[in-house]
């Protein structure tokens, strides 16, 4: 609720917010939330199009993108608009039309089937819609002006190579904000808000890079922040029992978070009083979460607690799997720099 406020409140200027964390914890339900205000903001304005310095016939949209149609379809429009449903603004104050229902409708540069360039909108009053997509395609020609990116660490790769796949998630991510800030940012400031939203899944991820980047390294730090890179950009990452604590016991227990050379481990009491007060490498979890924890620890860490460990997939994700069969008197049975084929 706090994160929620400080993003929505235009003093501190805040255009891009990166919710993660663990599953379960609210993060597409508050997206909604915020891009629903940013909606209400706009519909105060007597003419939209005039002040944001567009053409009367431009049509504005607030974009819903996941991995799928059927997908944001299902999820994220269903929660958009019974949220909308719910809200006496827009109910009474500025009620939408009838049918609210979303509607396909073929995209101008393509027949729906030949292509999968279908694409689907809700429609609202005054040249306002909701864009429902999964591709770039989905938004090509048309003014977005707020959006919602989802699931973005679990769009496969088509390609060998990041830049080469058009809809990979940097991709998507960098040509939705080209659009939102080359057709706004003249008034001084933007309108909207780009919500880029995932679990968190491995070091590798999207999300991870991203954080990475715009906050110049990648820590298992939970809470919310401004990045450190870009003063417009607020972090949001929570575990489970941060946002509902009355579902975990008061009572706990440490956890070493690893790397790609150390393993992740729960820590006795004598262990951890050897690390520093404070230490990053330390994380407190509620002892009724223990047993996920003696399970499978990375995907505890992952899953409950929204902190990245160890890559996924890996044949070993404990390296010291690795190290404990290190044999330095062995010999190589290469013996040759380079072998024909």
């Amino acid at each position: 609720k706090e994160d929620l406020k400080y993003v929505l409140d235009p003093r501190n200027e805040i255009y891009s917010w990166v919710l993660s964390g663990g599953i379960g914890v609210g993060k597409s339900k508050i997206a909604i939330i915020s891009q629903l205000y940013k909606l209400a903001v706009l519909t105060c304005l007597k003419n939209i199009n005039e002040y944001l310095g567009l053409d009367n016939a431009t049509q504005i949209s607030f974009g819903l993108f996941s991995l799928s149609l059927d997908k944001v379809e299902g999820a994220l429009s269903e929660d958009f608009k019974k949220l909308i449903s719910d809200s006496p603004y827009f109910k009474n104050v500025f009620p939408l039309k009838k049918a609210r229902t979303a509607k396909r409708v073929l995209n101008n540069q393509s027949t729906f089937g030949a292509a999968g360039m279908a694409e689907y909108e809700v429609l609202l009053p005054q040249n306002l819609r909701i864009l429902l997509g999964s591709k770039i395609s989905h938004a090509l020609s048309l003014a977005v002006v707020s959006a919602i990116l989802d699931e973005m660490n679990f769009r496969g790769k088509r390609t060998l190579s990041e830049e080469d796949d058009v809809d990979s998630a940097e991709n998507l991510y960098n040509q939705i904000r080209y659009r939102i800030t080359s057709r706004f940012e003249r008034l001084g400031f933007l309108p909207g808000l780009l919500c880029v939203i995932s679990s968190r899944t491995s070091t590798s991820g999207f999300i991870e890079a991203h954080i990475a980047k715009i906050d110049g390294g990648l820590s298992s730090r939970t809470g919310s922040w401004i990045a450190k890179n870009d003063p417009h950009c607020f972090i949001s990452s929570y575990s489970q029992w941060d946002v509902k604590p009355d579902n975990y016991s008061k009572e706990k227990f440490h956890v070493f978070i690893g790397s790609s050379k150390t393993s992740s481990r729960i820590l006795t009491e004598e262990e951890y009083k050897t690390f520093p007060e404070n230490s990053p490498s330390l994380l407190a979890v509620p002892v009724s979460a223990r047993p996920h924890f003696e399970n499978d620890i990375n995907a505890a860490l992952r899953e409950l607690a929204g902190i990245s460990s160890s890559p996924t997939h890996l044949l070993f994700e404990d390296p010291v799997i690795v190290k404990n069969v290190w044999n330095t008197d062995r010999p190589n049975p290469f013996k040759e720099e380079v072998i024909p084929i």
